[in-house]
């Protein structure tokens, strides 16, 4: 369900409690942060995506408006397998070092997830199965 635009015009596609249903133990304090960035990563994605909004930009199908919902809350759910804290990116470097000290990562501490642009690929998929994604500029699809 999407948060009105009221924090400085930021569309949120999510909610804290729709993080609730996920094995994600416990919810990140920073959640509202996450799914602000998550959301931002799933307009970016449909930016020549073709489909009805209301007057805030949200989309008015319910079936856009719940992949929209499910594919931020995949999103942070990708972002925190692949270590992200803060919604701005995955693990650092593997490895470095600094003079004679060297520190590197046990394999296997990282999830690996898979990505189509910045969207993790589950993410990607529910709006696929929308038909939101794969839309040229100015493309219309029947019925919009």
């Amino acid at each position: 369900m999407p948060v009105p635009a009221g924090n400085n015009g930021r569309r949120v596609y999510a909610t804290v409690a729709d993080l609730e249903d996920l094995p994600l133990s416990p919810i990140p304090a920073n959640a509202e942060l996450l799914l602000w960035r998550a959301s931002r990563d799933v307009e970016l994605a449909l930016l020549t995506a073709v489909y009805p909004v209301d007057e805030n930009g949200f989309p008015t199908d319910p079936k856009h408006a719940a992949a929209f919902c499910a594919a931020t809350v995949e999103q942070v759910c990708a972002g925190l397998a692949d270590g992200s804290r803060t919604g701005l990116g995955g693990q650092g470097p593997q490895s470095f070092s600094i003079g004679g000290i060297a520190v590197t990562q046990r394999q296997g501490d990282a999830a690996t997830v898979r990505r189509v642009g910045n969207l993790c690929e589950q993410a990607w998929l529910i709006l696929a199965q929308e038909g939101l994604t794969n839309q040229a500029p100015g493309e219309v699809r029947y019925g919009l």
